[in-house]
């Protein structure tokens, strides 16, 4: 539960502010009343610059026109420091307003004013805003850049406070990059200048950050010792809002250690304060925090009050971040309650929080692409428009001089030469200061390369974030396929029978929607394919004149059933061409339904076969609504609905589709519509072999006839290859029950993990060992060995002791699930059973599984000496770890001597590691030697080289890299942290 909140970045107000928001009115009043009684333009500017900066978070606008009016005064008087203060009101105003191009030209002129007339402090500021500008559209580099110049120049000017506070800035730019250790050197330096000027204000910032430094490292201790410190100075501020938040960051650190009393009690105070303050945002995160601790407790009745108040707060303000945390947080507490319906309701309700996050991030991302490319253009014009004023300034200048030379030439014929020479030195002044320009302009040239790398590798990670998201739909559309066949499956079974005839329309209905489902499952599994390039075309020399005659006949009766006149009219008696018969039947198939589903009762919808240069074409045409000129630029768009055709339903994934699948076939496809009258699609396909590539071409003409119910499906042969290409990513489970119809029944059902089966308890127990699955699935009464000693056999094995089981029985008394669970089983579960039941079940025990395995990686890297032994897992890690330290010297210990010490099998030993902590035999040496050596560097307990070998390294510069990979820090390095 990560929820700390940072120190917001130390806005504008910083340097540009005197006092709050609610306390500045007065001010203001007595701002406008002095101005009403001013002559002076030079002091009438001055007090419409403090107007300016008083309005800027108050009402951006009206500071504008003081901005405007004062700009206008200092253009009248050519005053240059004027200009320079009213451009940084400017930049802050537009920073304020996010237009952050102007705010950068705007700024960028002011350094310039500032730089030639030498005014340090005005030139601070200005950097300092710049800084700003570039931080907040995430260019920490440039942000950086500018801030240690800032930071610069109040050291020079002796300026404490500034340069306290400074240190802060930079603090929590590198706090927000992950640069901890940098973060945690400059949080350090500001608070000793905070405490040397005795502000406790800029104080509790700097512990504060420092302490979030330390809960960020999970160096929890040091991060209490600071949070509690930050409460005391703000208790003395008198600070309630600031006290209220120490509450809650104490509580958390007590969460994270399981002190769960201390957590609740900090979380409650917390919580009491900011109801008084009314602040809503914040008693939903407390609330939420509540309801996390209360399920660490595994107390769902608990958890669940405060996370259904933190849910209303969160739906309320529509706080996208507090509803995903707390959503996926209802999910756990329902499933943990067994209300596994309200459990994926809400699990669903997380997934499209999600979904709604990941598009606004995608469109924030290319908005500040957007933004950047601006500024990098607008920087380069300002950078030329310079450029340009100094040339001609020097042109003007040779001019004079040319001219003064010339009159002169008339008195004296020796002062004529002195001044050609004059000229001539102008002359190479100007050459150079052209060569200077050049030199610039291609700095230039390469900062705008630069940025167009940066634009290219941003565009990569939104396609690759497009690519995440159709694999998350692929996903789904898979998971949907089993529930979806034991729907349709005995409805379809029912219909035949004519079992029912009194609800025989209610079972055609249900049957008509699944197949309906299928096509939309199909049709996002389609384009998953084609997204990664697993879609092939398959084209073979065919008649297509039946082809497509057979395929509209096909929708006959769906056109009947909707009063629609369906016709098919071709040039010519036979067209034998090459076309892959797939890929068209999805894609006329698409167009058909599109054209049946959007005209009128009585309406006439006509497929039409022509050939045009050497083009082999297909309309559609219909007599329905048509389509606006503004629709039809993006029908062809991935989930786009018109508002037009909102009443009708549908996915908007149909015509993305079929764009997809011509686009595949080399073809073009084409709109024409008219409101009113109807619409017309032209599939264009090339006619001529030389478009298709070998291997796309195949022999023969395979037998192919439409469905109407499958005419957006796949062929068997490419589910399998889907099927084939996701099994590496599933979970094994072991299947041991003696009945084949029921092995055969959990095995349907699951189909989404690799399944092995054992007919046996003793069969079972072997196959655990030999095998290592992610899961068991048992049945209590068996042959050979029963489920009760499966379990306790395979428990007790420290190579098999943390493979998760589910034992299923008939025998649903209180006594036998006691006498389940009491050896050791990881759940119950009783005949007759929901399949869905089991399949949670499944997944819940496989996911706590994945927990279990964080858990042990962070408690090897946080301290290898300190963990409490509760299981037989964490016995024999502790064993492990034991082993490790008392070799830790020994160069020559490795995987060899660790398993014989250990008592296992180098194959046994491996499994039982990867299976904890997800490292291998020499991955965890090599961690704990490295983990060693970094406590050995803390505690000044040798140089490098000498704790290197006391570790166990003979290598230094391996050592180097090794300490490096972990801790991102050389070993000389770490010590100074």
């Amino acid at each position: 539960m990560k929820n700390v909140n940072l120190n917001i970045f130390f806005c504008l107000f910083l340097f540009f502010s005197v006092s709050p928001v609610f306390a500045q009115n007065s001010v203001i009043d007595s701002l406008q009343n002095e101005l009403k009684n001013v002559t002076n333009d030079s002091i009438k500017a001055d007090i419409l610059n403090k107007l300016c900066k008083h309005n800027v978070y108050i009402n951006s606008d009206k500071a504008l026109d003081y901005a405007n009016e004062a700009f206008n005064i200092a253009k009248k008087l050519k005053d240059k420091h004027l200009t320079g203060l009213t451009l940084n009101n400017y930049g802050l105003i537009y920073y304020s307003k996010s237009d952050y191009v102007s705010a950068t030209e705007k700024l960028i002129l002011a350094v310039d004013i500032f730089i030639e007339s030498g005014n340090k402090l005005e030139l601070a500021n200005s950097y300092y805003l710049l800084g700003s500008v570039y931080h907040i559209q995430g260019n920490y580099e440039k942000s950086t850049e500018y801030f240690f110049l800032s930071l610069k120049l109040y050291e020079e000017l002796g300026n404490n406070s500034d340069t306290a506070n400074f240190y802060n800035i930079i603090g929590l730019v590198f706090l927000n990059q992950k640069y901890f250790y940098k973060a945690e050197k400059y949080f350090k330096k500001s608070a000793k200048l905070q405490k040397k000027l005795n502000d406790k204000t800029g104080l509790a910032y700097a512990i504060s950050n420092l302490g979030i430094v330390y809960y960020e490292t999970q160096q929890y201790e040091l991060a209490l010792k600071y949070f509690k410190e930050t409460d005391e100075i703000n208790k003395e501020l008198n600070d309630i809002k600031l006290v209220a938040e120490s509450y809650k960051n104490i509580g958390l650190i007590y969460f994270e250690t399981d002190q769960y009393k201390k957590a609740d009690q900090f979380f409650n105070k917390s919580l009491k304060i900011k109801k008084e303050l009314k602040d809503k945002g914040e008693i939903g995160t407390v609330l939420a925090s509540l309801a996390n601790l209360k399920l660490k407790q595994n107390l769902p009745d608990s958890a669940e009050i405060y996370a259904l108040k933190a849910y209303k707060i969160f739906k309320e303000l529509n706080a996208s971040y507090g509803l995903s945390e707390i959503t996926y947080t209802l999910s756990q507490i329902y499933s943990l309650k067994n209300d596994y319906k309200t459990a994926y309701d809400f699990s669903q309700e997380y997934i499209a929080v999600k979904d709604s996050m990941y598009n606004k991030e995608k469109t924030k991302i290319v908005n500040e692409i957007e933004t950047k490319h601006e500024t990098a253009k607008k920087e380069e014009e300002i950078t030329s428009l310079n450029l340009e004023k100094e040339l001609q300034k020097s042109v003007i200048k040779r001019q004079r001089i040319t001219t003064i030379a010339v009159i002169v030439s008339l008195i004296l014929f020796i002062f004529l030469s002195i001044f050609t020479y004059r000229g001539y030195i102008l002359k190479k002044r100007a050459s150079n200061l052209l060569s200077e320009q050049n030199k610039r302009i291609e700095e230039q040239k390469h900062e705008i390369i630069s940025q167009n790398n940066k634009l290219e590798s941003q565009t990569k990670s939104l396609k690759e974030l497009d690519e995440i998201k159709s694999n998350f739909f692929a996903n789904i559309s898979h998971e949907f396929r089993t529930p979806l066949t034991l729907i349709a499956g005995p409805v379809e079974q029912l219909i035949e029978k004519n079992s029912y005839p009194e609800i025989k329309p209610d079972l055609e209905m249900v049957s008509r929607h699944s197949k309906r489902l299928k096509q939309l499952i199909n049709q996002l599994l389609d384009i998953s394919k084609i997204e990664k390039g697993a879609m092939k075309l398959q084209v073979s020399k065919d008649d297509l004149m039946p082809f497509i005659r057979t395929l509209v006949s096909s929708f006959h009766s769906f056109a009947e059933e909707n009063k629609i006149d369906l016709q098919f009219e071709s040039e010519k008696n036979e067209l034998f061409c090459l076309f892959d018969k797939d890929k068209i039947e999805k894609i006329i198939g698409n167009l058909i339904t599109n054209a049946v589903k959007f005209t009128p009762p009585e309406g006439k919808v006509i497929v039409r076969l022509k050939t045009k240069d050497n083009k082999t074409n297909i309309e559609v045409e219909d007599t329905g609504k048509g389509i606006s000129k503004d629709n039809q630029k993006l029908i062809f768009e991935r989930f786009y609905r018109s508002e037009e055709h909102n009443s009708i339903g549908g996915t908007g994934i149909g015509l993305s589709l079929v764009k997809e699948l011509v686009t595949l076939h080399k073809g073009d496809v084409f709109v024409e519509s008219v409101e009113g009258k109807g619409t017309k699609f032209t599939v264009s396909l090339q006619i001529n072999e030389t478009a298709y590539s070998s291997d796309e071409i195949v022999s023969g003409t395979p037998e192919f006839m439409p469905k109407t119910d499958t005419y957006i499906g796949k062929s068997r042969q490419e589910e399998i290859i889907v099927r084939e290409n996701t099994d590496n990513q599933k979970k094994n489970i072991l299947i041991v029950e003696d009945n084949a119809d029921m092995r055969k029944y959990i095995t349907d059902n699951l189909s989404e993990y690799n399944i092995e089966h054992a007919e046996n308890g003793k069969i079972g127990i072997e196959k655990a060992i030999s095998s290592n699955p992610d899961l068991i699935i048992s049945d209590v009464m068996m042959p050979e060995k029963n489920g009760y000693e499966l379990t306790t056999e395979l428990k007790n094995n420290k190579e098999t002791s943390h493979i998760p089981i589910i034992l299923l029985t008939a025998k649903a008394s209180e006594e036998s699930v006691i006498e389940g669970l009491s050896c050791e089983a990881d759940d119950y579960v009783k005949k007759p059973f929901s399949v869905n039941e089991l399949k949670a079940r499944t997944a819940n025990l496989i996911k706590i599984r994945e927990k279990l395995i964080e858990k042990f990686q962070k408690s090897i890297t946080v301290n290898p000496s300190e963990i409490t032994t509760t299981s037989v897992d964490e016995e024999f890690l502790q064993k492990a770890l034991q082993i490790v330290e008392n070799n830790i010297s020994e160069s020559e210990f490795g995987t060899e001597k660790f398993t014989k010490e250990i008592g296992m099998s180098r194959t046994a030993l491996h499994r039982k590691l990867k299976a904890l902590t997800d490292q291998s035999t020499t991955e965890f040496i090599r961690i704990i030697r490295l983990k060693r050596a970094a406590q050995l560097i803390k505690q000044n307990a040798g140089n490098i080289t000498e704790i290197a070998y006391d570790t166990g390294f003979t290598n230094l510069s391996y050592f180097t890299k090794c300490f490096k990979d972990i801790f991102s820090v050389a070993p000389s390095d770490y010590e100074q942290l």
